[in-house]
């Protein structure tokens, strides 16, 4: 007797999942409780006397219970996976109230009283209502040289549903600029580099952004200025 699932922890990426694939299946099995806060699956043929193991294939989001094998990745493209998500800011866990440095609360960011006004400036401006049981937000401070101007990139999650995610990413001045540079802008890029969504600044004390995304989704955050762009990546 076998179990038919087998969790897999690595460290610094998240969960992932194993499932079994018997000699005679042309689809691994994917039951409904196991899709949620799982990076992707692995599909794992066994033998008929279950003694031998044969990794098919990688699959990283599922929206049904049976899984064509043809449909599965190869490898390397778990590898690529795998490299994209140890360096993103990983979304899940702030939703644990983990946060990687340099993610701030605002109160933290904006504490000195000269700048108090445009905390509460951003907190009133909210694109996405923050549920404070299940709402979460972080902003992260960046110099724009060789202008030495500086911004915050503030992220705002909202759970909308066990998969679905609700973002919504600002960009303001802070220190005791009231406006954005002129022409800085503010993009949103799928995994593949590709631009989605952006906005521009034109005397404009804050650009924003908002979108939903699933978990296991990745996409980059992009603050471009002449020659100098900034990306940071993110995994929900």
């Amino acid at each position: 007797k076998f179990s038919d699932v087998a969790d897999l922890n690595v460290q610094h990426l998240g969960k992932f999942e194993c499932r079994p694939v018997l000699p005679c299946q042309q689809v691994v099995s994917i039951p409904l409780e196991s899709m949620n806060h799982r990076r992707g699956y692995f599909a794992v043929q066994l033998n008929k006397a279950l003694t031998e193991a044969n990794i098919l294939g990688f699959i990283k989001q599922v929206y049904t219970e049976e899984v064509p094998l043809n449909q599965l990745k190869s490898l390397d493209f778990f590898l690529r996976y795998a490299s994209q998500i140890e360096n993103a800011v990983k979304l899940n866990q702030w939703l644990q109230n983990t946060f990687e440095t340099g993610w701030e609360t605002l109160e933290t960011l904006l504490s000195p009283p000269k700048m108090a006004w445009r905390s509460r400036n951003i907190t009133s401006d909210s694109l996405i209502p923050v549920n404070s049981d299940l709402g979460v937000e972080r902003i992260k401070k960046f110099n724009l040289e060789p202008t030495g101007e500086q911004v915050g990139l503030l992220v705002r999650l909202q759970p909308r549903t066990e998969l679905e995610m609700g973002i919504g990413v600002e960009l303001y001045p802070i220190n005791n600029q009231v406006y954005l540079p002129q022409n800085l802008q503010l993009l949103l890029l799928d995994e593949n580099g590709e631009t989605v969504m952006q906005a521009e600044a034109r005397s404009t004390k804050n650009i924003q952004l908002k979108f939903s995304g699933e978990s296991g989704e990745i996409f980059s955050v992009k603050v471009a200025l002449e020659d100098l762009s900034i990306v940071e990546t993110f995994v929900i």
